[in-house]
């Protein structure tokens, strides 16, 4: 049976998946690679992956940390953790993970900056002739 801080990790996990992908939670790039951080009222999460520790076969681990405003680490929750409480704990953390990472580098950005590139290429599709041929 879960407890009540469990319970209050999940429902995080809840709302940080549900608001990313509304967009209304900013992500940022961290110094580590790989890590994403958002900030709320001077505390911040992180999420970031790592190998999973039980096998190494498996799918990566992925973390939420919990910072202070001071930059420590207060608590950190794992989808292996949440698991008997969320059964769908890795793909909703996994999908924050991703979203983070795009919005903190500027996937969508770069994607709809290549696709506009792309379409005011006009000949961009036309078959090329050799000189001399027709």
């Amino acid at each position: 049976m879960p407890d009540k801080h469990e319970d209050r990790l999940v429902l995080l996990v809840e709302l940080l998946d549900e608001k990313t992908q509304e967009g209304v939670v900013f992500w940022d790039e961290t110094d580590e690679e790989g890590a994403y951080k958002t900030t709320f009222g001077g505390y911040s999460l992180s999420v970031y992956k790592r190998p999973n520790p039980i096998d190494d076969t498996a799918p990566e681990d992925v973390l939420v940390g919990i910072y202070s405003q001071d930059g420590k680490l207060l608590d950190g929750i794992t989808d292996l953790e949440i698991e008997s409480s969320l059964g769908d704990a890795y793909e909703r953390m996994m999908r924050i993970y991703q979203l983070a990472r795009r919005q903190a580098l500027g996937v969508s950005h770069a994607i709809e900056h290549i696709i506009a590139q792309l379409n005011d290429s006009l000949d961009f599709n036309k078959p090329r002739r050799k000189k001399g041929r027709e």
